[in-house]
């Protein structure tokens, strides 16, 4: 069970790795406590772009 959550873990930062994450609507967040924890509020909202792959120079023989 451990080895399945690291897993996924694992899979999750390398796929969320690969995009910029903004908020849908400028305004400042007020985290909201839950019990022992801090979360986000309900119905934040965000978009999620692919981030642009950088090309080295030092890759390309011309």
């Amino acid at each position: 069970m451990a080895f399945a959550m690291y897993e996924m873990k694992l899979v999750l930062a390398t796929i969320v790795s690969q995009y910029q994450v903004s908020l849908m609507k400028k305004r400042p967040v007020h985290p909201v406590r839950r019990g022992l924890t801090v979360a986000t509020p309900a119905g934040m909202r965000m978009i999620a772009t692919p981030q642009k792959k950088h090309v080295s120079s030092a890759l390309i023989d011309f």
